[in-house]
């Protein structure tokens, strides 16, 4: 399941390796086909694949717009529908295909819309600040979490009965296995509850030292994989033994998607604007550079094709599956949350700031871009501990490289040298932090709407602990001369 802080509005030892790709000199996408106004603060966005209609809740005027995608004409709901507050998050709907019926939710309630009729029901749920909401279309159960407390609800979808369930520790996001019948929770305590959907009876996890933050579920090879926004990792859950595994992915993990087809997870690291891809069999990953300010994930398992807002540099990154291309197309300001509805091959973007939607048609566009290498320089290969060393990266390419790049260290972004700027093709790097030993750093070129992104070489930077300053030894002078002043006189 996906899932965002409101941290990224405003601006381990691992095991396996971790590849860092660059695009080659074109990707397949998508091409923006509307744009459609909703409104104020689109947060939320969700589709119901069966009858084509969209759903966006507008946090600025707690009102529900509903979007028909056959011609994208829309309707906003009269009734208000308040979002939790202070929250922004992409999570706040769950649609039952099966019933047509979609969840809204709010900060003490839910609201049900019919999706035949667009009219209304409200179901009292507890106060709390609730985060994620999930629907069981085999049960017709609907799961919400909140991040207060030590528990969630559980709403029977047929009678709107609710009933609340002891055990899980202020989850900031959920998923379930519809396959086993199994609720996952992303407790802030170290921990996974695992909810029996049959007995509504709780097992914790634990996940220790990584505190899970956003978690999605692979229904067909039944793994349950938590984004550790602190540790920089994601656990890998076995739904069959509780065995856990941990991979490191990027800076600050904040979202979360699989296709399952492919046995593919996508892992959004919103503290260096990457996409980790980790292979489901082997967990191996690789880094997939995105825009600034990533902000959210989709996947259309029928394309291959996965969807990343950016809500920093207003656009949405696509990336081919397949290949690892991306293509960067502009959107409204700040896109916020996507949803793709893979039966039309349409994609839609919330874009926050501009209280609006843009669909992509993701059956168009190739967008030729030229290739860039990147080179990557020391001002020194040998420092001690506590110097300082400048690194700098040059990126050539035939049309005039824009953008930023980054530096790592290994799988670690070097301390203050994230997305720097490029200035005529070069970008530099001071850093006084490196303990001493041996650091492969690599300079990793973002591209721009005309240069594909390219990653340097491996630079090997040695860093000596510094040397001591030895103690002089003593001479006849002093209070040794004394000593030896004392040895004359006794030969006297």
């Amino acid at each position: 399941m996906k899932h965002l802080i409101t941290a990224i509005m405003p601006s381990l030892a691992l095991s396996l390796s971790l590849t860092l790709t660059a695009a080659p000199a074109w990707a397949t996408g998508a091409s923006v086909s509307a744009t459609i106004q909703v409104g104020n603060a689109p947060s939320s966005i969700s589709v119901n694949p069966v009858t084509n209609k969209i759903y966006v809740q507008n946090r600025a005027d707690s009102t529900v717009t509903i979007i028909d995608g056959a011609n994208n004409s829309s309707t906003t709901t009269a009734a208000a529908i308040p979002p939790v507050s202070g929250m922004y998050h992409p999570d706040a709907f769950a649609i039952n295909s099966t019933t047509n019926k979609i969840y809204v939710l709010g900060s003490s309630f839910l609201k049900v819309i019919d999706g035949a009729t667009n009219t209304l029901t409200s179901i009292a749920i507890p106060a709390g600040t609730w985060t994620s909401i999930e629907v069981n279309p085999t049960t017709n159960k609907i799961y919400v979490a909140s991040r207060s407390g030590t528990s969630f609800v559980v709403v029977d979808g047929a009678s709107n009965a609710v009933t609340q369930i002891t055990g899980a520790y202020a989850p900031y996001d959920l998923a379930l296995n519809p396959n086993t019948n199994k609720i996952y929770l992303a407790n802030t305590n170290f921990m996974v509850t695992i909810i029996n959907g049959a007995t509504n009876t709780a097992t914790n996890v634990s996940t220790t030292p990584a505190s899970p933050y956003a978690i999605a579920v692979n229904a067909v090879t039944n793994k349950i994989y938590t984004a550790n926004y602190t540790s920089g990792t994601v656990t890998v859950l076995d739904g069959a033994t509780n065995a856990i595994t941990t991979v490191g992915v990027g800076t600050n993990p904040t979202a979360i998607a699989i296709n399952s087809a492919t046995n593919k997870i996508y892992v959004v690291n919103a503290g260096d604007s990457s996409v980790t891809v980790i292979d489901g069999v082997t967990n191996s990953r690789t880094s997939v550079l995105v825009g600034s300010g990533p902000a959210d994930i989709a996947v259309n398992p029928v394309t291959n094709q996965i969807y990343v807002p950016n809500a920093l540099s207003n656009t949405v990154t696509v990336l081919d599956g397949a290949t690892l291309l991306t293509t960067s197309i502009p959107t409204g300001g700040s896109p916020f949350a996507v949803a793709v509805n893979s039966v039309t091959n349409k994609i839609y973007v919330s874009n926050n700031a501009s209280g609006n939607v843009t669909v992509l048609d993701g059956a168009t566009a190739t967008t030729t871009r030229s290739s860039t290498t990147t080179s990557l320089s020391s001002s020194s290969a040998t420092i001690l501990v506590g110097q300082s060393v400048t690194f700098t990266a040059t990126v050539s390419g035939s049309m005039s490289p824009t953008g930023t790049v980054t530096f790592r260290d290994g799988l670690n972004l070097v301390t203050g040298c994230s997305a720097l700027p490029l200035a005529a093709g070069i970008a530099t790097c001071t850093s006084s932090t490196l303990l001493a030993g041996t650091h492969p750093i690599t300079a990793i070129y973002s591209g721009d709407s005309s240069n594909t992104s390219s990653t340097s070489a491996v630079l090997s930077q040695v860093v000596n602990s510094a040397t001591p300053t030895p103690t002089p030894t003593p001479t006849g002078s002093g209070k040794g001369g004394k000593g030896g002043k004392s040895g004359g006189w006794g030969g006297r």
